[in-house]
Protein backbone atom coordinates (compact mmCIF):
# COMPACT_ATOMS: atom_id res chain seq x y z
CA UNK A 1 0.00 0.00 0.00
CA UNK A 2 1.10 3.33 -0.95
CA UNK A 3 2.40 5.63 1.95
CA UNK A 4 1.09 8.99 0.96
CA UNK A 5 2.31 12.00 1.13
CA UNK A 6 0.65 15.23 2.11
CA UNK A 7 1.33 18.06 1.24
CA UNK A 8 2.60 19.65 4.88
CA UNK A 9 4.67 16.41 4.81
CA UNK A 10 5.90 17.51 0.99
CA UNK A 11 6.82 21.18 2.30
CA UNK A 12 9.15 19.94 4.52
CA UNK A 13 10.95 17.56 1.94
CA UNK A 14 11.32 20.68 -0.52
CA UNK A 15 13.15 22.16 2.59
CA UNK A 16 15.22 19.23 2.90
CA UNK A 17 16.28 19.30 -0.54
CA UNK A 18 16.41 22.82 -0.69
CA UNK A 19 19.17 23.13 2.44
CA UNK A 20 20.75 20.52 0.72
CA UNK A 21 21.09 22.65 -2.71
CA UNK A 22 21.87 25.31 -0.23
CA UNK A 23 24.88 23.94 1.37
CA UNK A 24 26.24 22.56 -2.09
CA UNK A 25 26.35 25.65 -3.41
CA UNK A 26 27.90 28.09 -0.72
CA UNK A 27 30.55 25.11 -0.32
CA UNK A 28 31.11 24.98 -4.20
CA UNK A 29 31.24 28.73 -4.62
CA UNK A 30 27.95 28.76 -6.88
CA UNK A 31 25.40 31.38 -7.01
CA UNK A 32 21.32 30.67 -6.64
CA UNK A 33 18.15 32.61 -6.21
CA UNK A 34 15.10 32.05 -5.45
CA UNK A 35 12.67 32.31 -8.30
CA UNK A 36 9.06 33.28 -9.10
CA UNK A 37 6.57 32.64 -6.81
CA UNK A 38 9.65 31.02 -4.15
CA UNK A 39 11.16 34.89 -4.32
CA UNK A 40 7.40 36.35 -3.71
CA UNK A 41 7.29 34.06 -0.56
CA UNK A 42 10.38 35.01 0.88
CA UNK A 43 10.12 38.94 0.92
CA UNK A 44 6.06 38.76 1.37
CA UNK A 45 5.31 35.84 3.47
CA UNK A 46 8.94 34.41 4.54
CA UNK A 47 8.52 31.14 3.48
CA UNK A 48 5.69 29.56 1.22
CA UNK A 49 2.92 31.65 -0.41
CA UNK A 50 0.45 29.74 2.01
CA UNK A 51 -1.60 28.23 -1.27
CA UNK A 52 1.54 27.46 -2.94
CA UNK A 53 3.45 24.18 -3.20
CA UNK A 54 6.89 24.47 -4.74
CA UNK A 55 10.43 25.90 -4.23
CA UNK A 56 12.18 27.40 -7.53
CA UNK A 57 15.51 28.69 -8.01
CA UNK A 58 17.26 30.41 -10.93
CA UNK A 59 21.23 30.71 -11.82
CA UNK A 60 23.11 32.37 -14.21
CA UNK A 61 23.71 30.02 -17.00
CA UNK A 62 27.65 29.87 -16.24
CA UNK A 63 26.76 29.06 -12.29
CA UNK A 64 24.01 26.65 -13.97
CA UNK A 65 26.35 24.90 -15.96
CA UNK A 66 28.97 24.63 -13.17
CA UNK A 67 25.85 22.96 -10.73
CA UNK A 68 25.38 20.73 -13.26
CA UNK A 69 28.36 19.31 -14.06
CA UNK A 70 29.58 19.62 -10.03
CA UNK A 71 26.43 18.08 -7.85
CA UNK A 72 26.01 15.37 -6.41
CA UNK A 73 25.15 13.02 -2.77
CA UNK A 74 27.57 11.04 -1.61
CA UNK A 75 24.41 9.53 0.22
CA UNK A 76 22.28 9.12 -3.47
CA UNK A 77 19.07 10.51 -1.52
CA UNK A 78 19.00 13.69 -4.01
CA UNK A 79 19.38 13.17 -7.31
CA UNK A 80 20.14 15.84 -10.32
CA UNK A 81 18.29 15.17 -13.46
CA UNK A 82 18.26 17.75 -16.76
CA UNK A 83 18.76 17.18 -20.60
CA UNK A 84 22.39 17.05 -20.42
CA UNK A 85 22.16 13.69 -18.21
CA UNK A 86 18.59 11.99 -18.75
CA UNK A 87 17.71 11.78 -23.16
CA UNK A 88 14.27 10.32 -22.01
CA UNK A 89 13.58 13.81 -19.84
CA UNK A 90 10.77 15.83 -20.84
CA UNK A 91 12.07 18.98 -19.64
CA UNK A 92 14.92 21.75 -21.08
CA UNK A 93 15.52 22.64 -17.00
CA UNK A 94 17.07 20.71 -14.32
CA UNK A 95 15.36 19.29 -11.48
CA UNK A 96 16.97 17.94 -8.09
CA UNK A 97 14.70 15.03 -6.12
CA UNK A 98 14.55 13.29 -3.32
CA UNK A 99 14.84 9.63 -4.81
CA UNK A 100 13.14 8.33 -1.55
CA UNK A 101 10.40 9.47 -2.93
CA UNK A 102 7.72 9.37 -6.26
CA UNK A 103 5.95 12.31 -7.30
CA UNK A 104 3.25 11.51 -9.94
CA UNK A 105 3.87 14.94 -12.44
CA UNK A 106 0.85 13.11 -15.26
CA UNK A 107 3.30 13.53 -18.17
CA UNK A 108 2.46 10.85 -20.60
CA UNK A 109 5.56 8.49 -20.84
CA UNK A 110 7.21 10.63 -18.24
CA UNK A 111 10.18 9.16 -16.06
CA UNK A 112 10.23 7.99 -12.35
CA UNK A 113 11.03 10.98 -10.47
CA UNK A 114 10.62 11.92 -6.47
CA UNK A 115 9.42 15.42 -4.57
CA UNK A 116 11.75 17.90 -6.58
CA UNK A 117 13.12 21.40 -6.91
CA UNK A 118 13.28 22.97 -10.12
CA UNK A 119 16.46 24.96 -11.35
CA UNK A 120 16.27 27.25 -14.47
CA UNK A 121 19.25 28.70 -16.06
CA UNK A 122 18.89 33.19 -16.89
CA UNK A 123 20.88 33.52 -20.35
CA UNK A 124 22.49 36.47 -21.64
CA UNK A 125 20.83 37.87 -25.44
CA UNK A 126 21.68 40.96 -25.95
CA UNK A 127 21.93 45.11 -24.84
CA UNK A 128 18.46 45.59 -26.48
CA UNK A 129 15.12 45.18 -24.73
CA UNK A 130 12.75 44.33 -27.77
CA UNK A 131 15.56 42.16 -29.21
CA UNK A 132 15.93 40.14 -26.39
CA UNK A 133 12.35 39.94 -26.19
CA UNK A 134 12.17 38.53 -30.00
CA UNK A 135 14.71 36.32 -28.80
CA UNK A 136 12.45 34.84 -26.35
CA UNK A 137 10.03 34.47 -28.82
CA UNK A 138 11.75 32.42 -31.02
CA UNK A 139 12.54 29.87 -28.80
CA UNK A 140 8.98 30.09 -27.60
CA UNK A 141 7.80 28.10 -30.65
CA UNK A 142 9.53 25.69 -29.43
CA UNK A 143 8.67 25.49 -25.83
CA UNK A 144 5.24 25.49 -26.84
CA UNK A 145 5.73 21.84 -28.97
CA UNK A 146 7.54 20.53 -25.37
CA UNK A 147 4.32 22.03 -23.50
CA UNK A 148 1.77 20.18 -25.77
CA UNK A 149 4.03 16.70 -26.09
CA UNK A 150 3.86 16.98 -22.30
CA UNK A 151 -0.04 17.68 -21.42
CA UNK A 152 -2.05 15.02 -20.67
CA UNK A 153 -5.37 14.17 -21.61
CA UNK A 154 -7.44 14.31 -18.77
CA UNK A 155 -11.46 14.12 -16.74
CA UNK A 156 -11.13 17.31 -15.23
CA UNK A 157 -10.60 19.13 -18.73
CA UNK A 158 -13.78 19.35 -21.19
CA UNK A 159 -14.05 17.29 -24.45
CA UNK A 160 -13.65 19.92 -26.46
CA UNK A 161 -10.20 20.99 -24.89
CA UNK A 162 -9.36 17.21 -25.10
CA UNK A 163 -10.06 17.28 -28.49
CA UNK A 164 -8.03 20.50 -29.19
CA UNK A 165 -5.44 18.72 -27.15
CA UNK A 166 -5.63 16.15 -29.62
CA UNK A 167 -5.43 18.16 -32.83
CA UNK A 168 -2.32 19.80 -31.26
CA UNK A 169 -0.66 16.57 -30.65
CA UNK A 170 -1.63 15.71 -34.32
CA UNK A 171 0.08 18.77 -35.46
CA UNK A 172 3.57 18.91 -33.94
CA UNK A 173 3.65 15.07 -34.29
CA UNK A 174 6.48 14.95 -36.81
CA UNK A 175 8.77 17.04 -34.67
CA UNK A 176 10.18 14.64 -31.52
CA UNK A 177 10.13 16.13 -28.04
CA UNK A 178 13.93 15.20 -27.75
CA UNK A 179 14.17 17.30 -31.04
CA UNK A 180 12.47 20.43 -29.27
CA UNK A 181 14.62 20.44 -26.13
CA UNK A 182 17.65 20.35 -27.52
CA UNK A 183 16.75 22.85 -30.04
CA UNK A 184 15.46 25.40 -26.61
CA UNK A 185 18.79 24.69 -24.96
CA UNK A 186 20.96 25.30 -27.85
CA UNK A 187 19.41 28.66 -28.68
CA UNK A 188 19.00 29.25 -25.01
CA UNK A 189 22.29 29.56 -24.27
CA UNK A 190 24.30 30.85 -27.68
CA UNK A 191 25.55 33.91 -25.77
CA UNK A 192 26.32 32.89 -23.03
CA UNK A 193 29.95 34.04 -23.62
CA UNK A 194 28.90 37.59 -24.12
CA UNK A 195 27.99 39.19 -21.35
CA UNK A 196 24.56 41.57 -22.29
CA UNK A 197 22.43 44.12 -20.28
CA UNK A 198 19.54 41.84 -20.65
CA UNK A 199 18.91 38.63 -19.42
CA UNK A 200 15.88 36.01 -20.13
CA UNK A 201 14.54 32.89 -18.93
CA UNK A 202 13.95 31.38 -22.20
CA UNK A 203 13.44 27.65 -21.14
CA UNK A 204 10.54 27.91 -19.66
CA UNK A 205 9.45 31.57 -19.80
CA UNK A 206 5.52 31.21 -18.68
CA UNK A 207 5.57 35.21 -18.56
CA UNK A 208 7.36 35.87 -21.83
CA UNK A 209 8.64 39.68 -21.36
CA UNK A 210 8.22 39.47 -17.70
CA UNK A 211 10.95 36.95 -17.55
CA UNK A 212 13.10 39.34 -19.20
CA UNK A 213 15.90 41.55 -16.69
CA UNK A 214 18.21 43.66 -16.27
CA UNK A 215 21.65 41.20 -15.62
CA UNK A 216 23.10 43.48 -13.00
CA UNK A 217 19.95 42.89 -10.64
CA UNK A 218 21.65 39.19 -10.69
CA UNK A 219 24.90 40.50 -9.96
CA UNK A 220 25.03 40.19 -5.63
CA UNK A 221 23.26 36.92 -3.88
CA UNK A 222 22.17 38.20 -0.56
CA UNK A 223 20.63 35.77 2.45
CA UNK A 224 16.52 36.14 2.27
CA UNK A 225 14.51 34.29 4.51
CA UNK A 226 12.00 31.03 4.00
CA UNK A 227 10.45 29.00 6.27
CA UNK A 228 13.15 30.03 9.15
CA UNK A 229 15.95 28.84 7.10
CA UNK A 230 18.59 31.57 5.18
CA UNK A 231 18.48 31.17 1.19
CA UNK A 232 19.75 33.22 -1.52
CA UNK A 233 18.27 36.09 -3.19
CA UNK A 234 19.04 38.63 -5.66
CA UNK A 235 19.90 41.55 -4.07
CA UNK A 236 17.75 43.64 -6.74
CA UNK A 237 15.06 41.46 -5.91
CA UNK A 238 12.37 44.69 -5.78
CA UNK A 239 13.65 45.29 -9.65
CA UNK A 240 13.11 41.83 -10.24
CA UNK A 241 9.49 41.37 -8.83
CA UNK A 242 8.37 44.34 -10.10
CA UNK A 243 9.00 43.08 -13.51
CA UNK A 244 7.61 40.00 -13.08
CA UNK A 245 4.55 40.51 -11.03
CA UNK A 246 3.88 44.09 -10.80
CA UNK A 247 2.57 44.96 -6.90
CA UNK A 248 3.50 41.97 -5.80
CA UNK A 249 3.00 42.82 -2.00
CA UNK A 250 -0.42 42.72 -2.95
CA UNK A 251 -2.60 39.61 -2.30
CA UNK A 252 -4.03 38.18 -5.26
CA UNK A 253 -8.38 38.10 -5.39
CA UNK A 254 -9.07 34.47 -3.65
CA UNK A 255 -10.17 33.45 -6.63
CA UNK A 256 -7.01 33.19 -7.85
CA UNK A 257 -4.80 32.20 -4.43
CA UNK A 258 -4.88 28.14 -5.62
CA UNK A 259 -2.17 25.23 -5.53
CA UNK A 260 -1.07 25.45 -9.22
CA UNK A 261 0.51 21.57 -9.28
CA UNK A 262 -1.06 19.27 -6.27
CA UNK A 263 0.30 16.36 -8.24
CA UNK A 264 0.36 13.05 -6.01
CA UNK A 265 3.30 12.21 -4.35
CA UNK A 266 4.21 9.18 -2.01
CA UNK A 267 7.43 7.06 -0.40
CA UNK A 268 8.98 4.89 -2.07
CA UNK A 269 8.49 1.06 -1.12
Amino acid sequence: MKRIIELPEKKRIMLTIMDYIDDFCRNNNINYFLYGGSLIGAIRHKGYIPWDDDIDICMMRQDYDKFLSLFTDPQNRYCLISPSNNSDYYLPTAKVYDSATVLNERVPNGIDIGIFIDVFPLDYCSDEYKETCQYGKKIGFYRKIVNIKNLSYTKNRSVVKNGILFFLKLLVGVIPKRTAINKICRLSERYKSKPSKYVGQFTKMTYESREIYESRWFDVAIDGFFEGRSYYIPKDYDEVLKTEYGEYMKLPPKEKQITHHGNDAWWRE
